[in-house]
């Protein structure tokens, strides 16, 4: 019986060791994601920051006529309030990024206040996502695909006997005396 469940606690500990290398791994795996989104989210940050000349507009966008009706001086001020509007959008969208950013580090500091660590937050995520994952169409589907097969193949008169052969040469090999 002590044998038994020695192995039954080297299977748990091997176990747990692969456990804890996937945990590894998909801390690594989220970390590439969040460092990903980071750099998609620069470039398209840094795409916006060209200076962009307003003579180049195509003849398809419509404005180009309209633009082009008006005199020097009434597209030099329409320029003008363009430019204008786009400093205040620009200083808008940095406001935006400063409240965020307070509000980021006030809910994380909520966070630790009540004891809700990254890792808790990482695997309540897990969680989720697997049970998204699994309650999924396609894997429903797989699930039934597998269980007619395993059904189909364990209902096979060749497979009956096969099992029914090995578990003979099983208890034969057991019953040897060693």
């Amino acid at each position: 019986m002590w044998e038994v469940w020695s192995v039954k606690c080297s299977m748990w500990e091997v176990w747990s060791v692969k456990c804890s290398m996937w945990e590894v791994w998909s801390v690594k795996c989220r970390m590439w994601e969040v460092w990903s989104v980071k750099c998609r989210m620069w470039e398209v940050w840094s795409e916006g920051t060209e200076e962009v000349s307003y003579d180049a507009v195509t003849p398809d966008s419509g404005v180009q006529d309209n633009f082009n009706a008006l005199s020097p001086d009434e597209q030099d001020k329409l320029r003008e309030e363009w430019k204008a509007e786009l400093i205040k959008t620009e200083e808008e969208i940095q406001t935006l990024r400063q409240v965020l950013g307070a509000k980021v580090k006030t809910a994380q500091d909520i966070k630790r206040r009540l004891g809700i660590t990254v890792w808790r937050e990482f695997t309540d995520d897990f969680n989720s996502s697997m049970k998204t994952v699994r309650e999924s169409q396609p894997v429903q589907k797989a699930n039934e695909v597998i269980t007619e097969i395993t059904e189909a193949v364990s209902n096979a008169p060749l497979y009956r006997r096969m099992s029914g052969a090995f578990s003979d040469v099983g208890e034969a090999i057991s019953q040897q005396p060693v």
